[in-house]
């Protein structure tokens, strides 16, 4: 054992191992649930939350096998095997407790918990149902199972009639295919959303987030954003009306444009409609303001002009910007609005058969230990609590996971 897996596996100490595949961190797992034991830590107040099943049962298959050496070895090889593992040389009492382990964790009512973080949390749950407010006899579902109801509640809700003018409008905005792309991913974030809807207001808040960040009225319309740039004075009219007469001789393409386009544009009465026309006089096809708006000649002869279309390409930039935060709002806000729907189906379609899938259990174990009334009598019916937490690829822990860890280690 090496000087820093001492360290790591030292139970004085919290410590995050970070090392590459196939260099022992199951090893400094293993070590450290055992000198807690050598150091006369309860074994059910010790949790180990692994990635996956086959951690868990390694991980329990090394303590185990461990222990079991410990009970048979012969004097001489324990005292080389705990002071291997401890760094130290034991006493008789170190070595008296090491023999007695194995019969100690293994017939104990309450063993040492080394579970997944899903298997953990529906422990939980299965204990204290009424507290969570899950069904009593609700069903873990796998993935494969999940996914199944998912499609069934998105078909549901193309065929849902309250749903039908949400699908209409973002339908106008997006293709088909960026639908595909939106409903995954609703789905693969289905959890975020859910927390954010559990809140007061909370559908309603999230739209008003988003347009609050896009910097755009959520009252607004697109014709009311129009009128904040577009609503030209009388003088403001008459220096493009001249601009118009000064340029309609030119048989430059430059100059031309800008005619085309602004001639157009005041016969039409600065319509929204023609907006998107009126851009391609000021904007490249990339939607960047053009360097180049009359030709040199021209903006020799008549240097007010230059400065006048400078001016309404500004005015056509930030009103286009402005068209563009409203658009991706209102766009969110469908969206958002979808996102209710569909996980309001899909949890319909779990409750009728009282499932709960990975993210629910995460989720609902979370929120009970958050609750004032509940966490403290959970944390209590737990054994007294937990002492110590180890974790295995803690890199790949989502968040919602350490705010269960969290709430076990206040």
């Amino acid at each position: 054992m090496t000087y820093n897996q001492h360290i790591a596996s030292s139970p004085e100490l919290s410590v995050w191992v970070s090392a590459s595949a196939g260099t022992g961190k199951t090893k400094v797992l293993t070590d450290r649930v055992l000198r807690l034991l050598l150091a006369g830590r309860e074994p059910h107040k010790i949790l180990c939350i692994t990635y996956t099943k086959a951690a868990a049962a390694e991980m329990e298959h090394r303590i185990e096998a461990e222990l079991g050496n410990w009970a048979i070895a012969e004097d001489g090889e324990l005292f080389k095997n705990l002071t291997k593992l401890t760094g130290h040389q034991p006493d008789s009492k170190i070595i008296k407790r090491a023999r007695q382990l194995f019969a100690g964790v293994i017939d104990a009512d309450e063993r040492i918990r080394i579970q997944t973080i899903h298997g953990f949390c529906q422990s939980i749950l299965k204990r204290f149902p009424l507290e969570a407010g899950v069904p009593p006899h609700f069903k873990l579902i796998d993935d494969y199972t999940a996914r199944d109801l998912l499609n069934k509640a998105k078909i549901s809700l193309l065929q849902n009639q309250d749903c039908s003018q949400v699908i209409s409008s973002l339908a106008d905005i997006v293709s088909e295919y960026s639908f595909n792309e939106i409903i995954a991913n609703i789905i693969n974030d289905k959890n975020k959303f859910a927390a954010r809807f559990e809140e007061k207001d909370g559908e309603q808040a999230l739209i008003e987030d988003i347009y609050n960040k896009l910097d755009v009225s959520y009252a607004s319309s697109e014709s009311d954003i129009f009128l904040q740039y577009f609503n030209y004075n009388d003088q403001e009219l008459a220096k493009l009306r001249n601009i118009c007469a000064l340029l309609e001789g030119s048989e430059s393409v430059t100059d031309r444009r800008i005619f085309d386009v602004l001639c157009d544009w005041l016969q039409s009465n600065a319509s929204l409609e023609k907006f998107p026309l009126y851009i391609k006089g000021f904007l490249t096809s990339k939607y960047e303001p053009r360097a180049k708006l009359l030709t040199k000649n021209l903006e020799k002869k008549i240097p007010q002009a230059q400065e006048i279309l400078l001016t309404e390409q500004r005015r056509v930039v930030d009103c286009y910007n402005k068209l563009q935060s409203w658009q991706i709002a209102k766009a969110n806000e469908y969206i958002i609005k979808l996102a209710k729907f569909l996980l309001g189906i899909y949890k319909n379609l779990k409750d009728s058969h009282a499932y709960l899938d990975y993210d629910d259990i995460i989720l609902y174990t979370v929120n009970l230990l958050h609750k004032k009334d509940a966490a403290a009598w959970v944390l209590y019916k737990l054994d007294g609590g937990i002492d110590h937490i180890l974790i295995d690829e803690a890199q790949d822990t989502a968040p919602e996971q350490w705010q269960l860890v969290n709430c076990l280690v206040p």
